[in-house]
């Protein structure tokens, strides 16, 4: 349904949009009148909202609907989502908060972000733009006690700026445990992230998956691929300094379009999850992704933070200076070794290690190495199986190692064939196919510091202790191969 007039008015009678409705100009609701909005439906109204009688935007266990204006609001919509039992983050699309809601107010909690806790619960409940922690259980601090819709009543938002605390002085600038703020979508709408201009803030939001009991991510490098975020959906941004904000309109940052894809493109992902064996349900993963002018450390722009999951969930990221980050950007141009941990509460529980390349063509190789076992394992070729026990370093048990593959290159010339890189006290040796089965390292001078036989895969030897330049050679039917290799410390 298109209308395209300069004013469309709902009379003292019921109009249900079941699907899609644009209204040209203005939208005006007169007393008596029922406009109500199925699961699923949506309407935008090019110019300003109006409502002297009743608007009900429903909501499903599987869908809800939207309303995008692109002008000013006047009068109350009713706006529903569903919520499932467990924990959830919640935020209201109106200018009074959660002053009117189905659910109980008094067992909100709202984040202080100016001191880096939590703020008495049932405090801001009035806040617009705010984020609150709920609970759905009739047991703990209940909002709803099953799960059922939550509805909040009110003049929708339809601009926003959220000032952000800043709590962290005494701590290292950008780190994790830094500048946290919950905020929330506070329009009847998607709201856009890409779109969304950020002064002093992070490009990654986190989000709370109560199905899953563990969060999800979007960055600038990837993860959830879809930046729009849902109507009364709250979520965690980092500041990274005092002074930040984020300024929106509905008009211009709204959206309510389905189709992530329009809106993103996607950096080469190399997606590594760790799932309990036997139960699919019990799972985390992290994300690499190559960028150029991105490196192992935090970036900003792309990278999200890991944030612990619930206590029955394993963890599992790349780690860097004791810091945890679940989507990591770095430069992948030449062979790369990113730490990766992993904690769950059980030990002894088993689980599996698996790997999805989300690529633009180029393919990586990658090899799990696992300290404990001291063994490496490609994970392009199957799985890699691990009981959760008898690592007890303060640092992380596994490192993945990755690199540019050259499978499917015709005719690689034999430099393609062996590779050889630094890795801490380690030198790395990769060797694709049976042209070589020995290798030989020695300095400048021509004195052998080492020999042994070279498989095809990963292996390790061990680095000179002095920094300098050395020479490694592979020998086999293939003929050799000399390569420099410069030690650092």
């Amino acid at each position: 349904m298109i209308i395209q007039t300069t004013r469309t008015k709902v009379l003292a009678c019921t109009l249900a949009i079941m699907n899609f409705a644009a209204f040209g100009q203005n939208l005006e609701v007169a007393s008596g009148g029922l406009l109500y909005l199925s699961p699923g439906a949506v309407v935008t109204a090019g110019g300003n909202f109006s409502n002297a009688g009743t608007v009900t935007l429903d909501a499903s266990t599987t869908a809800y609907s939207q309303l995008k204006i692109s002008g000013t609001a006047s009068g109350n919509v009713v706006q529903s989502q569903y919520l499932e039992a467990g924990s959830h983050l919640l935020s209201s699309p109106v200018s009074q908060g959660f002053t009117t809601t189905s659910g109980d107010k008094a067992k909100l909690y709202s984040y202080d972000a100016s001191v880096g806790n939590w703020a008495t619960i049932g405090a801001n409940f009035a806040t617009a733009g705010l984020g609150f922690a709920a609970r759905v259980d009739a047991t703990q601090i209940p909002f709803l006690t099953a799960a059922a819709n939550a509805s909040v009543t009110g003049t929708p938002n339809t601009s926003m700026t959220h000032t952000l605390g800043y709590f962290g002085s005494n701590s290292l600038a950008g780190g994790s445990g830094t500048g946290w703020n919950l905020i929330g979508n506070p329009y009847t709408c998607g709201l856009d992230w890409s779109t969304v201009s950020l002064t002093n803030v992070n490009s990654a939001f986190y989000i709370w998956d109560p199905a899953t009991t563990s969060y999800k991510y979007y960055s600038g490098a990837g993860a959830i691929t879809n930046p729009v975020i849902p109507p009364m959906q709250a979520f965690w941004v980092q500041a990274t300094q005092s002074g930040a904000s984020i300024a929106t309109t509905m008009a211009t940052h709204g959206t309510v379009s389905s189709s992530p894809a329009y809106y993103k493109t996607i950096h080469d992902n190399l997606i590594v999850t760790v799932t309990k064996a036997g139960d699919s349900a019990t799972t985390d993963r992290l994300w690499v992704a190559n960028i150029q002018g991105t490196d192992d450390g935090f970036d900003g722009a792309y990278d999200a933070w890991k944030m612990t999951n619930g206590p029955t969930m394993p963890n599992v990221f790349t780690w860097d200076l004791g810091e945890r980050i679940a989507i990591n950007a770095t430069q992948i141009d030449a062979a790369k070794v990113l730490p990766m941990g992993f904690s769950c509460a059980v030990a002894g529980e088993k689980f599996g290690v698996s790997l999805k390349q989300v690529t633009g063509g180029q393919y990586y190789d990658v090899y799990l190495e696992d300290k404990l076992t001291g063994s490496y394992h490609d994970l392009n070729q199957s799985d890699y199986a691990f009981t959760h026990q008898g690592w007890t370093q303060e640092g992380p048990r596994f490192a993945l190692h990755f690199s540019l593959s050259t499978v499917g290159v015709e005719d690689p010339n034999a430099a393609d064939l062996f590779v050889a890189y630094q890795n801490q006290d380690r030198i790395m040796l990769r060797s694709i196919g049976e042209g070589f089965s020995a290798y030989r390292l020695y300095g400048l001078n021509g004195q052998e510091l080492s020999s042994g036989p070279l498989t095809p895969g990963m292996q390790s030897i061990a680095a000179p202790t002095s920094a300098g330049l050395y020479f490694i050679e592979a020998h086999g039917p293939q003929g050799s191969l000399r390569q420099k290799i410069i030690i650092t410390y």
